[in-house]
């Protein structure tokens, strides 16, 4: 008689070692925590922002000390933050490094040489910035927080103001301006545009859209444009303008566009009323119009095209291009004079040699931000860019970090966008399993 007993094999199993168990969740704690610490400080730092200009202790400023935590964090859990960038980051980094080539002659210079280091210094933070923000918000989750946590805080920004709580004005013959902390009266209204635009979109425009956020975006918009009127800016009401009209181009069912196109409009609407009700701003609109006083614009940009023809190619070099303008403007004291114009400030900087790579990285943004506006975000990362991009014809952003945060917004949803599509032909085409006859 055989036996059909298995026997036992003789290959040692596993040994269980709950040493190494422990060691195992105590590493995995330890990425969390550091997980946590990235995102945390990453929120606290696109928080700050929108305070960028405001000065505390010994003029530090205090996104520069929120930044400092928020790096050292990213060098402690380096993976997801310094992960592969988009293409269009590659474009702008071309661009610096032709900056860095045009710029080696003005570092000789011994007037020009402080400058030339702190706007390197400046703009690599910056595209270093852009860098890990697009990795950190392909989580849709934490790309909403971040543009709940701009919003908050130009909303704060928006009350204190209203409160005249640091409030810094500007006399002038047609009415007062009014600012924050002695910020820049466009670079707040700027920054009030693309907020505003950002939470209405994120309120009526996306899939998940909530009550809640319904609740609090319309009463916060109303004071954002109101206090964007108080700044007298001109082109924070474009901005503000561009990005409400971009959230009329959504998808989705046929109601949700309806209702949502009912509430941009009365946004427009409000935005048109507070315009009609502003004597500052309304009156700079009609010196613009009647006079042709954009606030020496009607002077810098023909001079800044006859500097872009002088040197087409390389242009004036970094720093020695604000420069140039200011003594051919004769600015008191000759002083530098900004562009006020990104595509310009690019030109009379780098030439085409620079702003070319630069334009074609705002391309890429632009294109994966009109793909994304069927994913989690919606259009909104479409009007946030464009409201930054309209507030850019009348100012130069390019040493902002609003206008980074607008670049990394609009390319970290993309990858995901990509797979649906590679997967959804895949999808549609596999051929049904037929069933067989029991």
């Amino acid at each position: 008689m055989t036996q059909s007993a298995v026997q036992p094999s003789s290959r040692p199993g596993p040994a269980f070692n709950p040493q190494e168990r422990h060691e195992d969740l105590a590493s995995a704690k330890e990425r969390r925590a550091r997980t946590f610490l990235v995102r945390a400080t990453f929120l606290a730092f696109v928080f700050s922002i929108p305070f960028d200009m405001v000065a505390i202790q010994a003029g530090t400023a205090l996104a520069k000390v929120i930044g400092i935590a928020f790096f050292v964090a990213c060098v402690l859990n380096h993976r997801e933050p310094f992960a592969k960038p988009p293409k269009a980051f590659w474009y702008f980094v071309g661009y610096l490094g032709i900056w860095v080539l045009m710029a080696v002659p003005q570092v000789n210079i011994e007037p020009f040489r402080a400058d030339v280091l702190l706007r390197f210094s400046t703009l690599f933070q910056l595209l270093a910035f852009a860098l890990v923000a697009t990795n950190l918000m392909k989580d849709h989750r934490l790309a909403m927080q971040a543009v709940f946590a701009f919003g908050a805080a130009s909303v704060l920004i928006a009350l204190l103001m209203a409160a005249q709580v640091s409030v810094v004005r500007e006399v002038t013959p047609i009415g007062s301006r009014m600012t924050f902390g002695g910020q820049n009266f466009n670079h707040i209204a700027g920054v009030f545009g693309m907020s505003l635009c950002a939470l209405l979109g994120l309120a009526y425009t996306t899939q998940e859209a909530s009550r809640r956020r319904q609740i609090i975006a319309v009463p916060a918009s109303a004071v954002l444009v109101v206090m964007t009127m108080a700044t007298g800016s001109r082109g924070g009401v474009v901005a503000t303008a561009a990005g409400l009209a971009i959230l009329l181009v959504q998808g989705g069912n046929l109601w949700r566009w309806v209702r949502s196109a009912a509430v941009m409009v009365v946004a427009l609407a409000w935005l048109a009323y507070s315009l009609a009700g502003s004597d500052i701003t309304l009156g700079r609109f009609r010196m613009s119009v009647m006079k042709g006083d954009v606030s020496l614009r009607e002077r810098i940009y023909p001079e800044q095209i006859t500097m872009f023809s002088e040197s087409p190619l390389v242009g004036f070099g970094p720093v020695n291009n604000a420069r140039e303008l200011g003594k051919r403007i004769k600015t008191e004291g000759r002083k530098p004079m900004d562009a006020h114009n990104l595509v310009l400030h690019l030109l009379t900087e780098v030439g085409l040699f620079g702003a070319v790579p630069f334009l074609i990285g705002l391309g890429y943004c632009l294109k994966a931000a009109w793909d994304n506006r069927l994913g989690a975000l919606g259009v909104v990362p479409l009007a946030v860019l464009c409201a930054m991009l309209a507030a850019n014809l009348f100012g130069n952003w390019v040493p902002r970090k609003a206008l980074w945060l607008a670049i990394s917004l609009a390319l970290a949803q993309a990858p995901a966008v990509a797979r649906m599509r590679r997967k959804a032909p895949a999808t549609s085409a596999a051929p049904a399993t037929p069933v067989l006859p029991a």
